[in-house]
């Protein structure tokens, strides 16, 4: 009799036990898991979640992942979910670390600029552009006044560039393409070049 009493007090305070830590995994909301029936609730409550603003950017990003096809989700943890996103935006913040230092842009874009402001401009005229690291360049004359442009490909040899040759600090830049001149009109255009 004794010994019922004490395997029903262990069995008691297991089954406690379990309910505790089902409570307490329900209230931790990194825990919830994802069904196909609280699917739009558990997006909806991560907003007045306890998550932190940058969690919420990576659970929203990792559920981005899943749009559409929504059912590979399910049975997914938030935090899973979170883990997820933050893969997601790192990889996002790396781009944007690319970004800065690639230039999509053609010269034939920046040439064209020009014209379009009564430039007289022939893509075949070349200055020594490989004398400065440089991979493209086009050589014209605005009002009596040489205007050369250069491309660099990336950022890192448009610094190294810099570094080896003083002259260009007076060079004006936009993204990586160089401008050379003394031509304050050259200047402008080349600035509103976006």
């Amino acid at each position: 009799m004794k010994n019922k009493k004490i395997l029903f007090g262990i069995a008691f305070l297991i089954i406690i036990l379990i309910v505790a830590i089902i409570v307490i995994n329900s209230l931790n909301y990194k825990n919830k898991t994802i069904t196909a029936s609280n699917y739009e609730t558990v997006i909806k409550e991560a907003k007045d979640s306890s998550l932190t603003d940058e969690e919420k950017t990576q659970f929203a990003s990792g559920m981005l992942k899943y749009a559409f096809n929504p059912s590979s989700i399910y049975g997914k943890k938030v935090k899973d979910v979170i883990k997820e996103g933050k893969s997601l935006t790192e990889t996002a913040e790396g781009k944007k670390d690319i970004d800065k230092s690639t230039d999509v842009r053609t010269m034939e874009e920046f040439v064209q600029k020009f014209k379009d402001n009564g430039c007289d401009i022939d893509l075949n005229k070349k200055p020594l552009f490989a004398m400065i690291d440089a991979i493209d360049g086009v050589i014209f004359d605005i009002d009596n006044n040489v205007v050369k442009i250069y491309k660099y490909s990336n950022e890192e040899n448009y610094n190294n560039a810099k570094n080896n040759y003083s002259f260009m600090e007076a060079f004006e830049k936009n993204g990586l393409f160089v401008l050379e001149t003394n031509n304050e009109k050259a200047k402008q255009i080349f600035r509103e070049i976006n």
